[in-house]
């Protein structure tokens, strides 16, 4: 686990600091953490090495690696001297792990080789030459080091290899622990390398040694271990039965160690559960806040004590208790002197800081600009100051400099100000960095300084800390701590050119330095984003959807804002503004997919569209806090029109909310035609002209975030539906994988099920599902069907491999989901998941080179209250490989569908008709009826992708 995915939630599981990297990412029980440094091998105990080993190992453990160094450096050079390659080795091993802890990756990677070396093996473990059961043990650690160093240098297989040989030693020397550790790490290496599969069958094994274990101390911490390792996986409901078995034998054991640790797992669980929406519990919120105070309430620990508690703060304010967080943060004010200085302490107090500054930032003005007000003084007291120490070190607070530093925190200022005692902390937290070497911990220090120097209105002192924390991170080419800073400084400059004293107009800002300087930096987060992006598919999808939302998304669209924000923005601001909003959509539907999706032929919809004769054209809108953006690409014109409009977002989600909702009321146009005329007015109303000027005939819509589940073809312009003058298709970016029109002979793979399977009573029975083939049949298309029982999982996947056709048929019921696994179609013998579709259809393009150019899903719908469940139809739709989809975004009537089915399949057996055009004529034919008239019967239809 990187560190910074620890500190993206400070709080969350402050236990990685905790030798989680000597672990290689298993957030380790106090048991499993007292095993993995090497013990010196049996030797006289008045040696001055072994006293040195011994001493340092207590220093490593109390997180003072700096000193455990020196100690274990002693140590090594005693051993040496007496001639003792065996217990040097273990010595060497130890203090690679120290080095790793505190970034210094070369020494670490130096030190490891060497303790190798002595234990007759290579550099790279390899080609051991092993005598003895003593070396076999100390190669095994060793190993387990050198497969942590490898990990944490991105290096998974290698890891992997490494970890494989460490997990053939220990099982040599009967170390079970070791054998559960090594297996757990495996795992991680696994996941690292995007196989999942492989990761979770491992873990099975894990699960099987554990279930053998008769040591009860071995098998509570390996359990701990095992479902923190699932929570990352995000089998999060296997990582709380697997941690409540953990709670269950610790309490039985009486282990008070060992039952803390698991209390405080299962708090980080359940919290996971929140965040991913999948939590079983009544209150989950409860129960986790639940965990943590049982947890700190027995730790005996106080570090661990302290661990829970910051995870409780940071769950209460995550959770808006903003009393309740107050009175915890005043609790654990008075803790920190008690803890001993140690890396751990630095980034407990980091943790507790970042979360008083989130306090402090709920009553901080909003708006850009508002925070800069570049106040000369303050209501409350300074806080603190620079000085002129250019690293940082002086940082300190006027108020307290002077005072004792037994002072008890919460004396510096009455009533408790969160921000002024964050401030102190954090400078006590640069010190303490230096005092301890350890320059990830001064980075963030510094940078959440800066960030309450900017909570507290004074952005031109916060710049200098920020560049600080910023230059420390470039220095270790830490891109998942730099990005943090370059976002901040970004924000700083952003509000430094839009602060009401500046008091520049919208085109002025565009020409200021400190707009520049925000481009600049906004650019440089995008792109370290990016370079994280490729790294991303080792979390799980959970982890990945809160990273973007999170993390990406804010950047993103402050960004995109920035872009934006001139009266007349140039054409590269518009062009780029894109480009990071596609990349946004493309990192959802890579987390939904759990894999890239750029295809290697893909085409770009402008090159499309620019294409001799188009009539197409592309519209690209983007939802911002106080405003919607347009950006307009017409065929063959160099440059892209923009336009706004006015509007907060708040007022955009109601809308589209009521306009949802009345469409699929089944009377009276005039219900609907408010919230369609004023989705109009937002996306379309200002570049009409310019649509009818170019005779534009087909709409490629590139919708942002709530606006992918408007049906574009119900708009309203006052007169007539969008449908009645245009056909219209959605885009979920702006890449299309081989566009091409549809081929003259058309065959259709259809399947059709009139009766769920037993085991989905809570679907209809759809009665004419059926017909829709035969409609098909009619309109002179070939078909190959497959219907009711003989709809089967096994019969499809036959007739996928068996059968040449274009178009896929699914006259099934399916629900389309941001979330993959509430994404499924039903057959005969159950329900196929989004990730089985891909199984299905990838096997067919190992057998055949027919294409699939359309999947449609007539039955289907979008997940209720899923602002990104049209992900469930793309994701679909790139699993089957297919270039396009058709899919509903309700519930379609049976009969409304049969309908609609044949009268689409008709136009595309004339030819000579795109697909978008002819599911527009189908909508028209409804439109034109006295029976179907209504929007709730043609609208939900949606073109995804290729339109052609």
């Amino acid at each position: 686990m990187r560190l910074s995915t620890l500190l993206r939630s400070l709080g969350l599981s402050i236990s990685t600091v905790l030798l989680i990297l000597c672990l290689a990412g298993i957030a380790p029980s106090p048991a499993i953490q007292k095993a993995v440094l090497p013990t010196p091998i049996a030797a006289p105990a008045s040696t001055t090495p072994l006293q040195l080993t011994q001493d340092g190992r207590r220093q490593y453990e109390n997180g003072q690696f700096a000193e455990a160094i020196t100690l274990w450096q002693n140590a090594a050079a005693g051993f040496e001297a007496a001639n003792d390659p065996i217990n040097q080795a273990m010595v060497l091993s130890n203090l690679a792990l120290a080095y790793q802890q505190l970034g210094q990756m070369q020494q670490a990677q130096q030190t490891i080789e060497k303790s190798l070396q002595l234990l007759g093996c290579s550099a790279s473990g390899t080609a051991c030459r092993v005598s003895d059961k003593d070396q076999t043990k100390v190669l095994a650690q060793a190993l387990t080091t050198l497969g942590s160093l490898q990990l944490a240098q991105g290096q998974a297989e290698q890891a992997l290899t490494t970890w494989q040989q460490a997990g053939d030693r220990y099982q040599q020397v009967n170390d079970q622990a070791g054998v559960v550790r090594t297996q757990i790490n495996q795992a991680q290496a696994l996941q690292a390398g995007g196989l999942y599969r492989r990761a979770e069958a491992l873990l099975q094994q894990v699960s099987q040694t554990l279930e053998k274990q008769a040591d009860p101390t071995i098998k509570v911490s390996g359990l701990i271990s095992y479902g923190d390792a699932l929570r990352r996986m995000g089998n999060l409901k296997q990582s709380q039965d697997v941690l409540k078995n953990a709670l269950k034998l610790a309490q039985q054991q009486r282990a008070i160690a060992d039952t803390a640790a698991a209390y405080l797992s299962l708090g980080n669980t359940v919290r996971a559960q929140i965040r991913s929406g999948n939590s079983a519990a009544s209150q989950p919120t409860d129960t986790a806040l639940h965990y943590y105070q049982q947890a700190a309430a027995i730790a005996p620990n106080p570090t661990v004590k302290m661990q829970a508690q910051l995870n409780q703060l940071s769950l209460l304010i995550e959770t808006k208790s903003w009393q309740d967080a107050q009175t915890l943060a005043q609790q654990l004010l008075p803790q920190f002197p008690g803890l001993p200085t140690s890396r751990t302490k630095t980034y407990a107090q980091i943790s507790y800081a970042s979360n008083l500054i989130q306090l402090a930032a709920k009553d901080a003005p909003s708006g850009y600009g508002r925070l800069c007000q570049e106040r000369t003084a303050l209501d409350r007291p300074t806080v603190y100051t620079q000085g002129n120490d250019t690293q940082g070190k002086a940082v300190a607070i006027d108020k307290v400099k002077s005072l004792a530093p037994t002072i008890a925190l919460d004396q510096i200022t009455q009533p408790f100000s969160p921000l002024t005692i964050a401030a102190y902390t954090l400078a006590d937290a640069i010190q303490q960095s230096s005092t301890v070497q350890d320059w990830q911990a001064k980075s963030f220090a510094l940078g959440y300084l800066g960030h309450a120097y900017e909570i507290d209105g004074r952005c031109s002192e916060a710049l200098p800390l920020t560049r600080q924390a910023l230059a420390l991170a470039q220095s270790h080419k830490a891109l998942d701590i730099a990005y943090r800073w370059e976002w901040q400084t970004g924000r700083l400059y952003r509000d430094l050119a839009t602060t009401p004293i500046a008091n520049r107009d919208k085109q002025a800002i565009a020409t200021s330095p400190e707009y520049q300087n925000a481009i600049a930096a906004y650019k440089a987060a995008f792109a370290t984003l990016q370079s994280l992006r490729r790294d991303l598919a080792a979390g799980n999808a959970d982890a990945q959807f809160n990273f973007q939302e999170q993390t990406e998304e804010p950047i993103y669209r402050e960004f995109v804002d920035l872009l934006l924000r001139p009266t007349t923005p140039s054409q590269d601001n518009l062009a780029q503004a894109r480009a990071v909003i596609e990349s946004l959509q493309i990192a959802e539907l890579e987390n939904f997919l759990q894999e890239p999706c750029v295809a290697s032929n893909a085409e770009s919809i402008d090159r499309v569209a620019d294409e001799a004769n188009s009539t197409t054209a592309a519209l690209f809108p983007i939802i911002l806090k106080d405003r919607i953006e347009v950006i307009l690409k017409l065929p063959r014109q160099k440059d892209l029109i923009h336009y706004s409009y006015a509007i907060t977002e708040a007022q955009v989600s109601e809308t589209i909310e009521q306009f949802h909702q009345k469409l699929q009321l089944d009377y009276g146009f005039e219900t609907v035609k408010v919230e369609a005329k004023a989705v109009y007015d937002w996306l379309l109303a200002q570049g009409r002209t310019q649509l009818d000027t170019a005779k534009i005939d087909t709409l490629v819509f590139v919708p942002d975030s709530k606006l992918r589940n408007v049906p574009m073809s119900a708009l309203y312009d006052g007169k007539q539906f969008l449908v009645e003058n245009f056909a219209t298709t959605v885009a979920l970016n702006l890449q299309l994988q081989n566009p091409k029109p549809l081929p003259k002979q058309l065959r259709v793979l259809a399947a059709s099920l009139t009766d769920p399977p037993a085991n989905f009573a809570n679907f209809a029975k759809l009665e004419n599902v059926n017909k829709e083939l035969t409609a098909i049949a009619n309109a002179g298309i070939t078909v190959i069907p497959i219907q009711d029982k003989q709809f089967t999982t096994q019969a499809f996947n036959q007739k996928i491999n068996q059968s040449s056709f274009s178009i896929v048929h699914l006259a099934t019921h399916g629900q389309f989901s941001s979330d993959p696994q509430k994404t499924f179609l039903l057959t005969a013998s159950g329900s196929i998941k989004v990730d089985d579709i891909g199984t299905l259809f990838r096997t067919r393009g190992l057998n055949r080179t027919d294409e699939i150019e359309l999947l449609v899903l007539s039955a289907c719908e979008t997940a209720s209250g899923d602002n990104r469940a049209t992900l469930g139809i793309a994701g679909t739709t790139v699993r089957a490989g297919a270039r396009s989809a058709i899919a509903s975004l309700w519930s379609l009537d049976d009969e409304s569908s049969v309908e609609l089915m044949k009268q689409f399949y008709q136009q595309l057996g004339k030819g000579s008709i795109s697909r978008a055009e002819a599911l527009r004529q189908a909508q028209l034919a409804l439109i034109k009826s006295e029976q179907y008239a209504y929007p709730r019967y043609w609208a939900p239809l949606i073109l995804l992708g290729n339109w052609l």
